[in-house]
């Protein structure tokens, strides 16, 4: 199971790095190159296993995670869809 715990209290990047499942031509738009910023919310996604982000009362969210890479300065996410960026942006005080 993956914890999203680390990225709480954060502002968070996903760029979607490749598109494992719709020949980059998303339903949605959400094709390679993709941008999302916001808030993650923590609960949510280690309850659905995904990536749930908050931005101007609107959500995003990825497929199920099954893998997180950790590097140095990012984490790959990949999904059961896609592979992402993950960039922690900036953290903010509650």
């Amino acid at each position: 199971m993956i914890s999203f715990d680390k990225y709480e209290f954060k502002t968070i990047r996903l760029t979607k790095l490749k598109d494992n499942k719709f020949d980059n031509n998303h339903p949605n738009g959400i094709n390679e190159g993709y941008v999302k910023e916001g808030i993650i919310d923590v609960e949510k996604s280690n309850e659905h296993q995904c990536f749930l982000i908050i931005k101007d009362n609107r959500f995003f969210n990825t497929s199920q995670v099954v893998e997180l890479d950790e590097q140095e300065d990012y984490d790959l996410a990949h999904t059961v869809n896609s592979i992402y960026r993950v960039v922690i942006v900036s953290e903010y005080v509650v």
